[in-house]
């Protein structure tokens, strides 16, 4: 498989996990935008219309869900998700990222990352083919608007 191809449908799938969490909570996105060098150059990343619209745990549910996705992407590749943060690393809006912004929400809440991401893993599972078409449609464009995400069921 190329790895270009791998850092694509890395990305993609992340943002997916994000975008698919956040439309099962009634959340509406602005657009979703992913960058992989040489390929698309905006910034991966979502964009919420406006912030506070939904619980502190929720919100830790959908920022997990990226991380998530990628390792239940990687389980379906067999490849074990040491290999999938390796290979996802380089250039993609991370774990790191979503870590940071989770730590943040936990100052306002006793739900515990643990909690959340036993929660989207559940969340993402029952919406996998979800997931999948979301991820297909953030790959071939690059950046997509929200009214578009919400219209893949």
């Amino acid at each position: 498989m190329n790895t270009d191809y791998e850092r694509i449908r890395v990305c993609s799938f992340h943002e997916a996990g994000h975008t698919v969490a956040f439309l099962e909570h009634g959340v509406a996105l602005k657009h979703v935008t992913i960058t992989v060098p040489g390929f698309f150059s905006d910034g991966s990343g979502y964009t919420l219309p406006k912030t506070g619209q939904i619980p502190y745990e929720a919100d830790m549910i959908c920022t997990i869900a990226g991380t998530v996705a990628e390792q239940m992407l990687y389980d379906e590749w067999g490849h074990s998700t040491g290999k999938a943060k390796r290979l996802a690393a380089p250039g993609v809006r991370g774990t790191g990222g979503d870590l940071e912004i989770i730590m943040e929400i936990q100052q306002y809440t006793t739900y515990t990352l643990a909690d959340a991401e036993k929660a989207a893993r559940t969340l993402l599972m029952n919406n996998w083919q979800r997931v999948q078409r979301t991820a297909e449609e953030i790959a071939r464009y690059g950046k997509v608007p929200g009214h578009r995400l919400a219209r893949i069921g």
